[in-house]
């Protein structure tokens, strides 16, 4: 017993040079793996137990000396600049209700503030012990707001409590939801894509029952950009040829198929010529989208645009429109000089995130960002499609500016979790079904080499 003491008082002067808490379970865990291993190898020389734990930590080195030098790679890594970012957007969107929306939004900033930094300091791998029972139980919540929830312009809502949000929010919030079920099924090969492709079916048709096709495109990218990322790392565990061409053949056809039967639509086949020649319906259905063009074709560089006194007039309908057409508002208000700098800002953000992704080495913390920041990709596509006169389909919110406090809390939310794996990502280690992680420790040639960086 005595022996085994020697390797525990071994690993908590170690783990005691460590400050960061979550780091040290790992680092005991592998720390201890290694000591045995060592131990079962000076057993196999013939060497008595005690003696072969001895040597086993003797080989290890000075305890102080390894946990200082593991204490100075495993610490946190605060995400500042992208939480800075993200504040000075929520900030903006700030200004912007109060420009364009007549007042400030202080109770919807200070949720998805609240949102942002609770999720920011979540533990994000409490996500990987709830999978399935997660998948399920949004599964099973989204079927009950479409039985029980109103209907508010021909879109379900879901109330609890005297708080309530449209149902096509949820196209936000599925495409992590898929994460998490293709992280269940990592490393089941062949079987494995298909399951998440039927795990696919049901969130597809609730967002069918809501009737928000931006939805429905939203998340279907998203899910595709998630299998495709997998795949090519690898972490089915098939081979990769196959697993593409079960993902993009059916998905190839069932696109070919939703487009001829939306092109053959009357409501579509008319968006689609409103969309090329909006000024034939000038005074009908294409007089939104004609307003957005003229005032576009007037707005100057800096400074209020110059349109007509019976165009500028018709700015309360996009008043009366927002958050939808907030961009164009900014753009004739301010000049096109806000819709670069808003750009700016948004390629600054989406660039630095998806640096920062690449340097993940978890299945779960990848997952978790490329859902997320597809999702915020995705939202400002279609939203400046829309605000600069081509978008076909209505537009989500702009991620963090547009008033509207669920699409805020949502988006806050997810951003945070999505720094919570970039500020701690590096201390959580998966691994496939079946597979060990690359060790901590490792004895090679007769030296001791321990991993300091993930």
């Amino acid at each position: 017993m005595a022996s085994f003491d020697e390797i525990q008082q071994y690993c908590d002067t170690v783990c005691g040079q460590i400050r960061w808490k979550k780091a040290k379970p790992l680092i005991e865990k592998e720390l201890k793996d290694h000591l045995y291993d060592q131990r079962d190898a000076y057993r196999a020389a013939d060497m008595s137990e005690t003696a072969a734990i001895h040597s086993a930590v003797q080989q290890m080195g000075d305890a102080v000396a390894v946990g200082a030098a593991l204490d100075g790679t495993h610490r946190p890594k605060p995400q500042w600049a992208l939480l800075g970012l993200t504040g000075v957007l929520l900030l903006a969107g700030q200004f912007c209700s109060a420009v364009f929306g007549g007042a400030a939004e202080p109770v919807g900033f200070f949720m998805a503030a609240a949102a942002l930094l609770g999720c920011y300091f979540l533990d994000f791998s409490l996500l990987a012990r709830h999978t399935l029972p997660l998948y399920f139980a949004v599964l099973l919540g989204s079927c009950f707001g479409l039985l029980t929830g109103p209907q508010v312009n021909g879109t379900a809502w879901l109330s609890l409590g005297g708080f309530g949000f449209s149902m096509s929010y949820l196209a936000i919030v599925f495409p992590l939801l898929f994460a998490m079920l293709i992280y269940s099924l990592r490393g089941h090969g062949l079987a494995g894509v298909l399951l998440c492709g039927l795990g696919y079916l049901p969130l597809m048709f609730i967002l069918i029952q809501i009737s928000f096709v931006s939805g429905m495109l939203l998340f279907t990218l998203s899910a595709l950009a998630l299998l495709c990322f997998a795949l090519a790392r690898g972490w089915f565990g098939c081979n990769k040829a196959a697993g593409f061409a079960l993902v993009l053949v059916p998905t190839a056809v069932v696109l070919g198929v939703g487009a001829f039967i939306l092109l053959g639509h009357p409501y579509f086949s008319a968006q689609l010529a409103l969309l090329a020649d909006p000024y034939a319906e000038r005074n009908g259905s294409g007089f939104l989208l004609c307003l957005v063009r003229d005032l576009l074709a007037h707005a100057q560089m800096y400074g209020t645009g110059s349109a007509s006194a019976e165009t500028a007039a018709s700015l309360a309908a996009l008043d009366h429109s927002s958050p939808d057409y907030l961009l164009t508002l900014m753009i004739y208000r301010f000049g096109w000089v806000a819709l670069f700098v808003v750009l700016g800002i948004f390629a600054l953000f989406i660039g630095l995130a998806g640096y920062t992704l690449t340097k993940q080495k978890s299945m779960l913390g990848s997952l978790i960002s490329v859902s997320v920041l597809s999702v915020l990709f995705l939202q400002c596509a279609f939203y400046f499609a829309t605000n600069l006169g081509y978008g076909l389909f209505s537009a989500f919110s702009l991620p963090f500016l547009s008033s509207g406090n669920a699409a805020l809390v949502l988006n806050a939310g997810l951003t945070g979790l999505m720094l919570s794996v970039f500020r701690s990502g590096a201390c959580f280690y998966d691994q496939m079904p079946g597979q060990s992680s690359s060790p901590l420790f490792s004895y090679k040639n007769g030296a001791l080499i321990i991993r300091i960086k993930n």
